[in-house]
């Protein structure tokens, strides 16, 4: 078979841009949950293995994983990620801190059993006394 210009799918500059290292993000509830997205950002090469909290364009936060991956064997969108937090897993992204329980106050009586207690209300009067 002979092969010519017409064949060529793709090309790059060098072997370095051909093998270009990328990131993408996997959500912690599936690819159906969140669609996959990815950065050639080389700063996210700390990231990969790690769950991280990050937000998206419209500042949704989402859990996910990161993973490494040749950028021309493989296709996703790529996105505005805005890192918040790194995690071993996903359930400690996920986890959400329950509310803190607020103790319930003890109060005593004001006035001890057998002691003289005003009325609490003035006694009523009429205009006709």
């Amino acid at each position: 078979m002979m092969l010519n210009e017409t064949n060529i799918v793709s090309s790059w500059d060098d072997c370095d841009a051909c093998n270009a290292t990328c990131y993408k993000l996997i959500d912690c509830g599936g690819p159906g949950n969140y669609p996959t997205v990815a950065t050639a950002d080389s700063s996210f090469a700390v990231y990969v293995g790690k769950t991280v909290k990050w937000t998206d364009v419209e500042d949704i936060e989402h859990c996910a994983t990161v993973y490494s991956f040749i950028c021309r064997t493989e296709l996703f969108i790529e996105s505005v990620i805005n890192i918040v937090d790194c995690f071993d897993t996903c359930a400690a992204c996920l986890f959400v801190e329950p509310d803190a329980v607020v103790p319930e106050l003890k109060i005593g009586r004001a006035v001890q059993p057998g002691y003289d207690v005003p009325d609490c209300a003035p006694p009523k009067t009429t205009s006709c006394e």
